[in-house]
């Protein structure tokens, strides 16, 4: 389960980062984790990226994992 807490700075993070086509979304370095992959899958704005850059977040296995079932 989300917490609230999770989805609000997901969703504040994912509006930041971006691009103005809405096709890259830049997450260096945003402590997203495992445990932040649930709520970044509920970003309605994930459908359309081309380009995710999700390095330097602590994700293991497990975070891929989610991200390639989506």
């Amino acid at each position: 389960m989300v917490s609230q807490a999770d989805l609000d700075y997901i969703f504040r993070t994912v509006e930041e980062c971006l691009s103005e086509d809405g096709l890259t979304l830049n997450l260096k370095s945003k402590f997203i984790g495992d445990d932040g992959i649930p709520a970044l899958l509920q970003c309605s704005q994930l459908k359309n990226i081309e380009n995710l850059d999700l390095t330097k977040n602590h994700m293991s296995w497990r975070g891929a994992k989610q991200l390639f079932a989506f």
